[in-house]
């Protein structure tokens, strides 16, 4: 239920399409050992984000979305993230900027917003899969920009992914590696360079 009503409200600041990140900022200290990430309002009033990490080489792989308020020309801590010894870290985030003022409560009887996966090209993958880290491996010889979302682990994406399955009465258990989502649609068991370009163009 807690995912649920993390994608709701992500829903309700995406539509409000008040997302200017130069409100809030993000702000990196890293030291040995961890690396502290903290959003800082650079403005006069309060504002509303939406914050999530996917993160590679840490002793997590991804944050659960958060929503917080950050009052006026104020600091708050968001995550620290603590690096695995001999493994490689990397890591990168999402961040929407939503003004205080506007309505985003929730109310038990609102009517539910129907959700679609971003305009920008994803792509839906499994580890120690093949065919998926094929994929990869051309789109980045090729230099394509994409989002690589695990299939595996629960993140917003993926929970959008599981509701157009349900829409499209798909088994998701039956689905082949790996999913290509662009402009909002869905292409299952998209293996080759070629088949990504014809989504493209």
């Amino acid at each position: 239920m807690r995912v649920v009503f993390f994608i709701f409200c992500l829903s309700l600041f995406t539509l409000a399409k008040a997302q200017d990140t130069t409100k809030v900022k993000i702000i990196e200290e890293k030291t040995k050992k961890r690396i502290m990430l903290s959003a800082e309002n650079v403005t006069d009033k309060s504002h509303d984000v939406f914050f999530m990490v996917n993160a590679t080489g840490f002793r997590r792989s991804a944050s659960r979305p958060m929503i917080k308020t950050i009052p006026a020309k104020t600091k708050i801590h968001l995550i620290t993230l603590i690096p695995l010894a001999n493994v490689e870290s990397k890591y990168d985030y999402r961040l929407i900027v939503q003004d205080k003022t506007t309505n985003i409560g929730i109310r038990k009887d609102h009517n539910p917003i129907k959700l679609k996966l971003p305009e920008e090209l994803l792509v839906f993958t499994r580890k120690n899969h093949i065919p998926s880290q094929e994929l990869i491996a051309q789109l980045k010889v090729e230099k394509i920009t994409y989002e690589e979302v695990d299939f595996d682990e629960t993140s917003v994406h993926r929970e959008l992914l599981n509701n157009h399955f349900i829409a499209k009465n798909i088994n998701k258990d039956s689905v082949k590696l790996p999913i290509v989502s662009f402009k909002k649609d869905i292409h299952l068991e998209v293996k080759t360079i070629d088949a990504v370009r014809k989504l493209l163009n």
